[in-house]
């Protein structure tokens, strides 16, 4: 991304992204409980267990970053087209 398009997604992140999420809150809190719930029970099977939780959580969490840039530039491509 170039620097514009990074101040553009940051400024949507912080400032559109929850109101735009509204009506699927409760399914963003419930997602987020599972995950919570998930890692607990990593833990408890021990440290090993709670290590590869962590790297598949982290995995996951980059993949969903990366995806969501790349959606924010289609639709800012598209606006632009528009």
């Amino acid at each position: 991304m170039t620097d514009l398009q990074r101040a553009l997604y940051q400024f949507a992140q912080e400032n559109r992204v929850y109101s735009l999420l509204h009506t699927e809150q409760q399914e963003l809190w419930e997602g987020q409980k599972l995950v919570q719930e998930a890692r607990a029970g990593l833990r408890a099977l021990g440290d090993e267990a709670a290590g590869l939780g962590e790297k598949m959580e982290d995995g996951m969490l980059l993949g969903f970053s990366i995806e969501q840039e790349a959606v924010f530039l289609a639709g800012l491509a598209i606006g632009l087209e528009l």
